[in-house]
């Protein structure tokens, strides 16, 4: 009994060993992974920032004021050659008899209308935007969903490091009934 009891003990302690060298490992690099996370969270609302103050600057009402008090209606297209989907037409020429209406009457709301008509100069960087947009927020919750996951593990790896504690104790506590045995029964 005593041998068993000593070898028991003997196993717990170098599993407790292994695993407190794991939590060891684990911590660090949970803690590397939260310093990361944290710096990439804040580049991300740095760029979140950034181009929700872009989108504020570029629909402002002062960008719009300036456009069309910078607006010259000689400099609008008058024909183009579209490739478009359904519609693409229709509008094309909708937007060129407006085009034309704003030439005659020399009207610069008319010919700002035209030109939105056509099509939103920036359309394709608001889309850039919302797309990155959505991408940071997509890998956001990639990193939350990985830093709880590792919080978890570290959690649950304390918890396993607990329990060999405990069944050290009971070794330890089991040999040493064992030892009192053993010397009573010498």
């Amino acid at each position: 009994k005593n041998a068993q009891a000593q070898q028991d003990l003997e196993d717990t302690r170098k599993s407790m060993t292994a695993d407190d060298k794991f939590l060891l490992d684990l911590k660090e690099k949970c803690a590397a992974a939260d310093q990361e996370y944290d710096m990439r969270k804040k580049l991300r609302n740095e760029e979140m920032q950034a181009v929700s103050e872009a989108i504020a600057i570029l629909s402002s009402d002062d960008a719009h004021d300036l456009f069309s008090r910078t607006f010259n209606p000689a400099f609008i297209q008058v024909r183009r050659v579209k490739r478009s989907q359904r519609g693409g037409r229709v509008a094309g020429a909708a937007a060129s008899l407006l085009a034309a209406a704003a030439s005659r009457a020399n009207d610069p709301r008319l010919a700002a209308l035209a030109v939105a008509a056509a099509k939103d100069p920036l359309e394709k960087v608001k889309q850039a935007i919302d797309q990155l947009i959505a991408e940071l927020q997509a890998e956001k919750k990639i990193e939350i969903a990985t830093r709880d996951e590792c919080i978890t593990r570290e959690h649950e790896y304390q918890q396993s490091i607990e329990k060999f504690e405990r069944e050290k104790a009971d070794a330890e506590s089991k040999a040493a009934t064992l030892k009192s045995e053993l010397g009573e029964l010498e």
